[in-house]
């Protein structure tokens, strides 16, 4: 069984970082992208505003997550509605 917590980063520019989901015993971090806020090319959301600024705060998340010695694993959302098969390998 996998304990599932909400889990909070410091980054190094001070921001806190609330993560979706942290699964302590596998030092693993779990982000769920939502097609449109983050701008997901598949679905057709990647030339909005709002997807842009995702995008670039995306990187930056990952790079501090990387850096702090976490496993990262990103899922888009139309994968989590209709590709379990993809998420489940990885943990």
């Amino acid at each position: 069984m996998v304990s599932i917590i909400k889990y909070k980063i410091k980054m190094s520019n001070g921001h806190i970082h609330t993560c979706d989901i942290f699964i302590p015993s596998k030092n693993m971090i779990i982000e769920c992208d939502g097609c449109f806020w983050h701008g997901c090319e598949n679905c057709g959301h990647n030339k909005h505003k709002i997807s842009l600024r995702s995008k670039k705060n995306d990187s930056i998340i990952n790079d501090e997550i990387i850096n702090q010695g976490y496993i990262l694993h990103r899922f888009w959302e139309h994968d989590i509605i209709h590709n379990m098969e993809i998420i489940n390998a990885c943990l």
